[in-house]
């Protein structure tokens, strides 16, 4: 009963707006629940924390022990234990996670389709409580009516300082989600619509496909959408040169629609939609950078899914990690003579080889109203 209360009570908070104060709505603390169903090809033990052990609130707290290593690569799965079951967190913004470890790690968050990306745990954290922390945006959120579970990769490769593998302990606790406080209205602008073979101007397909008009599938926006083809290994699908569209610096969120026209035999097929940056002599100034992570294979198989990614700066939270990317990243680039600027899709997954895939309505969004001059970004 103690529980339901405060789910109710938790969705009575999110539709309410213009408080100040922060609300959560408490996913596991460990004080009352069943540990969550961890499946993975690691060798480990969990459990709840005992006396002298690390809380970080309450009396308990949640044991991770990796013995043998994660390995590289090794997928997990973690199961909402039966007390908690299925939650809508479709009016929240962020997951937090606090752990405590004696070894570093970093871990990324998935669910609902997408790939919230890595948060780190250093050696400057050894030894005490650091809040992992993802915001998302309300179309990311708007996936989220029924999540019974999370995947995560821990210390999947050796990359950004990490190792690949991790052998240790982590303590976590108090899993929680923090209630949206409001949704404001949105303006957009059209990157590309796909809906001619002018459109492909600034476009560089590596792939075979093209503009598909007329198909068995409707288009999301205009007549029109590009076709590309999959592979099992990781490739670059297609490249949109925004180096003459000034407005990418003036917008600070991306939105795309991609449709799987088959199906992944192997159960799963992944993307990265990647910003690169050169100098006028063609040297690389940013390249890959991972503007958004996500599964086509797990929402967008024989339906149009839209991907969203937030790139400009976020007030009023820790988990958005590029705050600084226009002002660092992207303007300048438009005030260097020659320099050039672009988004590109890569993908690769299993069973995928020669499946179509298919993009549209690339789309640039911002709050109504808006403008650079109002944001912190300087």
């Amino acid at each position: 009963m103690k529980k339901t209360m405060w789910i109710a009570v938790g969705l009575l908070l999110a539709a309410g707006v213009g408080y100040a104060q922060d609300e959560f709505f408490k996913i596991m603390d460990f004080e009352e629940q069943e540990p969550p169903a961890i499946s993975a090809s690691w060798d480990f033990f969990t459990g709840f924390s005992v006396e002298g052990e690390p809380v970080h609130g309450g009396n308990y707290s949640l044991i991770l022990d990796i013995t043998s290593g994660t390995g590289g690569w090794n997928f997990s799965t973690w199961q909402f234990p039966a007390d908690v079951g299925t939650v809508d967190l479709s009016n929240t913004d962020e997951i937090n996670i606090w752990v405590n470890a004696n070894s570093i790690f970093q871990m990324n968050f998935e669910f609902g389709g997408a790939n919230l990306g890595y948060r780190g745990y250093t050696a400057d954290d050894l030894g005490t409580w650091k809040k992992l922390c993802w915001w998302y945006p309300e179309e990311t959120a708007s996936a989220f009516t029924a999540v019974n579970s999370w995947g995560s990769f821990i210390n999947p490769a050796a990359m950004g300082g990490f190792p690949e593998g991790f052998s240790g302990t982590i303590y976590m606790d108090d899993i929680q989600a923090r209630i949206r406080k409001e949704t404001p209205e949105r303006e957009y602008f059209l990157l590309n619509g796909f809906n001619s073979d002018a459109d492909l101007a600034n476009v560089t397909v590596h792939t075979a496909g093209g503009i598909v008009k007329g198909g068995a599938v409707a288009p999301t926006e205009g007549d029109g959408y590009l076709k590309v083809t999959l592979s099992d290994a990781g490739n670059s699908r297609f490249t949109l040169d925004v180096t003459k569209i000034p407005e990418f610096q003036n917008y600070d969120r991306i939105h795309f629609d991609l449709y799987m026209d088959g199906t992944a035999t192997g159960y799963w097929g992944n993307f990265g939609l990647y910003l690169d940056t050169s100098d006028a002599s063609g040297n690389p100034i940013t390249s890959g950078f991972t503007l958004v992570n996500g599964s086509y294979a797990a929402v967008a198989t024989k339906q149009w899914h839209t991907f969203v990614q937030q790139y400009g700066p976020v007030q009023g939270t820790d988990g958005f990690l590029m705050q600084n990317l226009i002002k660092d990243s992207i303007a300048p680039i438009y005030a260097m003579p020659g320099a050039s600027i672009a988004i590109r899709l890569n993908t690769n997954g299993g069973g995928v080889e020669g499946v179509p895939l298919y993009v549209d309505n690339i789309r640039l969004s911002r709050v109504k109203g808006s403008a650079v001059s109002d944001w912190d970004l300087y």
